[in-house]
């Protein structure tokens, strides 16, 4: 749970913090909330959660459509919000991430990217070698989403360097502090 404890680190120096997530318990397989919900966890601490999909498998078409519904949804509701100083998002979900990436160069925010999983990539792994170019080709607009979010990011972070060198590649640019 790094975001909570980045997010809690913030709240306790005087940041206020708003935490957008998903319903859905990735871990557990099960909706937390029954419906689109924002919940007060302190003074100036907000969790907005976003109902989407279950799905039972990690990598499926279900989780997919349920990350898409996800980023349509912020990118409704965070339009109608102050924007905040700086954007934090995780990557999975590059779709949210990509929605996060959009807002925070619309609204001239320092924007930072967290990358945890090598999606979309894991979704290839997963089909026969001689049908990658052909999903490859499918999936070429995640790809494009990809590319954009971590080019456009202000900071890409990773805790693993295997996944900071690999958002590296895929955004074109050199390793720096």
């Amino acid at each position: 749970m790094r975001v909570a404890m980045l997010a809690e680190t913030l709240v306790s120096r005087g940041h206020t913090v708003t935490w957008w997530s998903s319903t859905f318990d990735h871990f557990t397989k099960t909706q937390l909330f029954p419906a689109d919900a924002d919940i007060d966890l302190g003074a100036r601490y907000r969790l907005r959660v976003l109902r989407g999909l279950s799905y039972r498998r990690n990598v499926s078409l279900r989780r997919y459509i349920d990350h898409a519904r996800i980023a349509r949804k912020f990118r409704r509701r965070s339009r109608c919000e102050e924007p905040p100083n700086v954007i934090v998002a995780s990557m999975p979900d590059y779709h949210l991430a990509f929605e996060a990436a959009q807002y925070a160069r619309e609204a001239g925010v320092p924007f930072i990217v967290d990358v945890r999983d090598q999606w979309p990539d894991t979704y290839l792994d997963l089909i026969p070698e001689r049908l990658r170019g052909a999903a490859r080709l499918v999936l070429c607009r995640d790809f494009d989403k990809l590319r954009s979010l971590l080019h456009s990011a202000d900071s890409v972070v990773a805790i693993v360097d295997q996944l900071l060198e690999w958002a590296l590649e895929y955004a074109q640019r050199e390793k720096r502090p």
